[in-house]
């Protein structure tokens, strides 16, 4: 269950992940007696999901009942999420205090984590923090790389490496993504 939420959350496909919030849950509460991180995380992807359809009040109470059993210590686990939650919402507040964050367990969330950071970095306007972290994901043929081109690209202010970020993220079928690179520009 938590693959699929992952995979709809790196394509920016959000009524597909929105569409899975009931079996979502009922997975959720089924497993609450092993806790694992991604139950959490799992209640925070569904409520970005349906923040990003528009729908806040279903978003703030997936958000609450994730948080509710996040338990301590694992804000570095839920933090590419909640970047781009407070990105959707334009939250510069909250955006600070989970960028500075570490990265944790990357190679288990995927992609996602690296987008948000990016995202985050260039709508605060953090350039020495984005130069340092994009100069490392710009590699070809990833899924990372538009990401990381973008967030370059806006930094030094450099058409070609944001027009590049564009075609792959059309190439990538990145869509949502695609679309986000005026509003990130303009910040937070």
């Amino acid at each position: 269950m938590s693959l699929e939420l992952e995979l709809a959350d790196t394509m920016g496909d959000w009524a597909e992940l929105a569409a899975q919030t009931d079996r979502a849950q009922a997975a959720i509460e089924a497993n609450l007696a092993t806790p694992c991180v991604r139950n959490p995380r799992d209640y925070l992807l569904l409520a970005l999901a349906h923040l990003c359809l528009g729908d806040d009040l279903r978003a703030r109470e997936l958000e609450r009942a994730g948080l509710r059993i996040a338990g301590e210590g694992y804000e570095s686990y839920l933090s590419g999420v909640r970047l781009r939650m407070a990105l959707e919402r334009g939250d510069r507040d909250a955006l600070e205090t989970l960028i500075v964050l570490p990265v944790e367990r990357a190679l288990v969330w995927g992609p996602g984590i690296f987008a948000a950071r990016m995202d985050a970095l260039v709508a605060l306007g953090h350039d020495e923090g984005l130069e340092a972290e994009a100069a490392e994901l710009v590699q070809p043929g990833t899924s990372v790389e538009p990401f990381a081109l973008r967030a370059l690209g806006a930094a030094r202010r450099d058409d070609d490496l944001l027009t590049q970020a564009d075609e792959l993220f059309a190439s990538l079928g990145l869509g949502w993504h695609r679309a986000q690179t005026e509003r990130l520009l303009a910040g937070v």
